[in-house]
């Protein structure tokens, strides 16, 4: 018997996502993101396809943890911060999909960098 739930039609919807992502965390959620590192303990969830992390794009910045990395100390350095929580925020983790029916993605997550 179907139930009112069964007659939707399944569309995926825009998703923006933020992360505060603390020093003592950030290279790895860097080498994470930039997918130097494969977690596979994402896997068994299907948060990451890493067969498809080919087709990832970076639109700005650095292309390494490690570049990402020594910016995020250079920019300590230039502001003359001397001393921070060993937790602060380092970094902030943005994550934005595209609407189903989107058909010019690359242009969208242009616009979406443009806006963060």
């Amino acid at each position: 018997m179907k139930t009112p739930l069964d007659q939707i039609e399944y569309r995926p919807a825009q998703i923006i996502a933020l992360k505060k992502i603390k020093a003592p965390t950030l290279l790895g959620a860097l080498r994470h993101n930039l997918r130097e590192i494969i977690s596979t303990a994402h896997e068994h969830r299907h948060a990451i396809d890493s067969s498809k992390s080919c087709h990832n794009v970076i639109l700005r910045g650095a292309r390494t943890s490690a570049e990402v990395k020594s910016l995020h100390d250079q920019l300590k350095e230039t502001n003359a911060i001397k001393r921070l929580r060993h937790d602060h925020v380092a970094a902030v983790e943005v994550v934005v999909s595209t609407p189903a029916s989107y058909s010019d993605p690359l242009s969208y997550f242009e616009a979406a960098v443009v806006f963060f």
